[in-house]
């Protein structure tokens, strides 16, 4: 019985620590803005194409003013293993935009493009994998201030930016380019581009980011 209590005792400390970290890390998390349509077509099973919508590119502004948009490259969404799908705010595709902004970042490291901003060569940023895993918390932030349908807990939030921190992810940080060839045809011409993915009778997916109403 003692050793039960203790066990209780022992669970209640845990979640009461992470509880708050995952209040401080929210507090600590800033706001940016978040716009444009997410365009992703499946190309085979787990694998999908983010591809940049012409007139309305997914965009995130940070509140430090870097700015976010993304362009095309391979995702898998959010690279959650497959055991923890089932459990309420860790699918891949729950909150697609956060992942995209992540993983176009390390695409960005990775193919050792100057941008983050694919529609502006000029901006000069340079990112670590830790500056990834913050963007992503911010624009899961984002996310959940701005539009009453994401419902994501600030545990959740917490516990998805320590996995993007690990030595796991570290070590993706430095993986090879997978994008040269999608990155070079959209490039040199879209129309092209889109002809390919069509021909291939790959399935698309519009989200696009809710308007805010005017204030007042």
């Amino acid at each position: 019985m003692r050793k039960k209590c203790c066990f209780v005792v022992l669970i209640a400390t845990v979640l009461s620590v992470v509880g708050c970290a995952s209040e401080r890390h929210y507090a600590n998390t800033k706001e940016g803005t978040l716009e444009g349509e997410l365009i992703v077509k499946w190309y085979k099973p787990n694998h999908f194409i983010f591809i940049p919508s012409e007139t309305d590119p997914l965009t995130f502004t940070r509140a430090n003013g870097d700015i976010i948009r993304p362009g095309p490259m391979y995702t898998d969404g959010g690279s959650i293993p497959r055991v923890f799908w089932s459990i309420p705010g860790y699918s891949p595709w729950g909150y697609a935009p956060a992942y995209i902004i992540h993983d176009w970042i390390f695409s960005v490291h990775q193919c050792n493009q100057p941008s983050l901003d694919y529609t502006n060569p000029d901006q000069q940023t340079t990112y670590d994998v830790f500056d990834a895993a913050q963007a992503m918390s911010e624009v899961l932030k984002t996310m959940r201030e701005q539009d009453p349908n994401v419902e994501i807990t600030k545990l959740v939030l917490f516990t998805i930016d320590r996995a993007v921190r690990t030595s796991r992810a570290q070590a993706a940080w430095n993986g090879e380019c997978e994008d040269t060839d999608l990155k070079r045809l959209f490039l040199d011409d879209y129309d092209a581009f889109i002809e390919k993915y069509e021909d291939q009778e790959v399935l698309e997916f519009v989200i696009s980011w809710p308007e805010q109403a005017p204030d007042g």
